[in-house]
């Protein structure tokens, strides 16, 4: 075992990145990309996620995580962002009704209701046959789906798996707030207050006030965590003093939504004081770098060569991070109407907006890569459909 990790460290590791530096520098000399207005950039990453759920990857609806560069081929359904994408298609019905979005939505969330278990719960990671792992997380990201769906006039269809969902993820909660079991790698996490928004959402709706108090224990254990720099503990995926972009706007996105419902003030400030570092970097940089530490130190592609020496392979950004990001700026703005927000929110619409991808390739045109360059940390030589979604929501804003 020790002599396989050897191996695989100094031997297989830094060939494997070398060899997606070339194919990074290979697709990104394929990608051309311009300027384009808000609406043409949203219809074609639309398209984009239209080709994500109609090819013929899987049977039903859902949208497939990403399409792999490496493979040149779609990944698997993924029910947790099938679920989010759900609110992005439902908003865009009216503005592009060419392309049935509603339809496409209703039957995104048929698929879901296919995958749930009897528990309530939503598998965790991507949907196969035999997937029973069940996850809090991406259990609330359906219900922002499901949430969103009834809203739009379907709760006949999807009101009792809305509840069944909102249920099992209560049920999982720690007495503090906090959820542990059945969550990402078994540990809490800042950024589940998306799993907050989600309970109080469809609670304000249904008018059940248990799901909101449930969202709100949450929100108040996430505060405890908050630092005098903005800085909040548990942001990442594990136990590393760096968090990406992904997590950190994450967490600021479901408490300044969460505060815009309630009308709370004190989620407002959480979220201000946790974005504002962002905006910061970004506005001296021109770009967002991908990921942080509690001193708000970005930090590089760090590896290790070959003779096991750490290298620091340049600047790098998380593009759904960046595209989060905006999208809880244009939150705060709505909420505190102070121009630094609409400011952040606009100069990084005009950022993504020059990196979406245009490609004679459908399966490339009009996404949106994990990162930038393509062989950075976050989604490595993938187009994340997340991305899409939050680049979607982002400049339908402006």
């Amino acid at each position: 075992m020790i002599i396989e990790k050897a191996f695989r460290r100094y031997w297989i590791e830094p060939r494997q990145r070398a060899g997606e530096e070339k194919l990074s520098e290979f697709f990104s000399a394929q990608i051309h990309q311009h300027t384009k207005d808000s609406l043409e950039a949203r219809k074609l990453a639309l398209l984009w996620l239209i080709r994500a759920q109609e090819n013929d990857r899987h049977e039903g609806m859902g949208f497939d995580r990403a399409y792999n560069l490496r493979t040149q081929s779609w990944d698997l359904p993924y029910p947790e962002t099938t679920g989010y994408i759900i609110p992005s298609f439902l908003s865009q019905d009216e503005v592009f009704p060419a392309l049935g979005l509603r339809t496409k939505a209703i039957e995104a969330g048929e698929w879901l209701k296919s995958t749930q278990f009897k528990s309530g719960a939503i598998c965790s990671k991507q949907w196969f046959k035999g997937n029973d792992v069940p996850s809090v997380f991406n259990t609330g990201m359906v219900l922002h789906g499901y949430t969103s769906l009834c809203e739009h006039g379907e709760a006949s269809s999807f009101l009792k798996n809305a509840i069944q969902a909102a249920d099992w993820i209560t049920a999982q909660q720690d007495a503090d707030g906090a959820w542990r079991i059945n969550s990402f790698n078994n540990r809490p996490h800042s950024y589940y207050t998306m799993v907050a928004w989600a309970l109080i959402r469809f609670g304000m709706w249904s008018n059940s006030f248990k799901y909101v108090e449930a969202g709100k224990g949450n929100l108040k254990w996430t505060l405890s965590n908050q630092n005098v720099g903005g800085w909040i503990d548990h942001l990442g995926f594990n136990s590393s003093q760096f968090a990406t972009t992904h997590t950190i706007a994450y967490s600021a996105q479901g408490l300044a939504e969460s505060g815009l419902i309630l009308g709370n003030e004190d989620y407002i400030e959480s979220a201000e004081n946790l974005i504002r570092p962002l905006n910061k970097q970004f506005k001296k940089d021109g770009f967002l770098s991908g990921e942080f530490n509690q001193e708000w130190i970005p930090r590089g592609m760090i590896y290790k060569n070959g003779l096991n020496l750490q290298r620091d392979r340049g600047p790098w950004e998380c593009m759904t991070g960046t595209a989060q990001t905006s999208c809880t700026n244009w939150a705060l703005h709505s909420a505190t109407k102070k121009a630094e927000y609409l400011s952040a929110a606009k100069s990084m619409n005009s950022h993504l907006n020059k990196h979406q991808i245009l490609s004679k390739d459908l399966n490339l045109n009009g996404g949106i890569s994990g990162s930038w360059p393509l062989h950075g940390p976050y989604d490595t030589l993938c187009l994340p459909n997340h991305a899409a979604k939050f680049f979607i929501d982002a400049l339908s804003k402006d």
